[in-house]
């Protein structure tokens, strides 16, 4: 002990608990198969909302990082990272939104309570104003999950869309059911309008949908506004 710091393996900690080894973990902290472990960061009245969560039971350990006491970093056993989700197929899988420069892009899988009907959804809501409808430029990319041989490799559909007007610019290489449609023009008031964009997805489809754009993706829109894409 120096002062008030504790030290572990070293005379001089640097701060309140310090824990040193020069041969192996500096600290474990480790329980029966089944259980789980937890590193707690917070305030003396919020104790749990930031903590790093081990689970091991033998065959399928996993690590995550809590925030706000919500998950938001899952790491599988296979090491493949998911953030939005706690089933990542893939080394980086992002369900949600993320930032790259000025553009977002939002990616998620929905879950069809309604399958193997067929159905169709809503994708996004462009909000826009008479002077700025063409801004935009918002690229949706469909992938599908399933194999089909009648379509064999053609499982993605490409759309670009708000390149003046009430135009699209589209490249499909499956089915136009599969391709995203644009619904009607709809004045909110004055010079603000929307439209719908979606999709309508075969019996035994799963998809992941990606939208990147420059307009501003969000999930929360309290009261319409322009040049905004809301999601559904």
């Amino acid at each position: 002990m120096s002062g008030s710091n504790v030290g572990i393996g070293i005379t001089t900690p640097a701060t309140n608990l310090e824990v040193h080894s020069a041969t192996a973990a500096a600290l474990r902290i480790s329980g029966a198969n089944g259980n789980s472990q937890q590193l707690q960061f917070g305030s003396v009245t919020a104790p749990t909302q930031a903590y790093l969560y081990s689970y091991y039971n033998g065959g399928s350990p996993y690590f995550s990082i809590y925030n706000n006491a919500v998950e938001a970093v899952h790491i599988d056993n296979l090491g493949n990272v998911g953030i939005g989700t706690t089933s990542p197929v893939a080394k980086l899988d992002i369900q949600g939104t993320m930032k790259q420069g000025n553009l977002t892009t939002y990616v998620r899988t929905p879950s069809f309570s309604q399958l193997p009907n067929t159905i169709t959804y809503p994708i996004l809501r462009q909000f826009h104003d008479s002077a700025n409808w063409s801004e935009g430029g918002i690229l949706v990319e469909v992938f599908t999950f399933n194999y089909n041989a009648s379509i064999f490799d053609y499982g993605m559909s490409f759309a670009r869309y708000g390149y003046g007007a009430n135009s699209a610019d589209v490249l499909t290489k499956i089915a136009g059911s599969q391709t995203p449609t644009w619904g009607a023009v709809t004045q909110i008031s004055g010079n603000y309008y929307y439209r719908d964009l979606s999709i309508t997805v075969p019996a035994y489809y799963i998809v992941t949908v990606r939208i990147t754009s420059p307009i501003p993706i969000t999930s929360d829109l309290t009261s319409p506004q322009a040049n905004v894409v809301y999601l559904y």
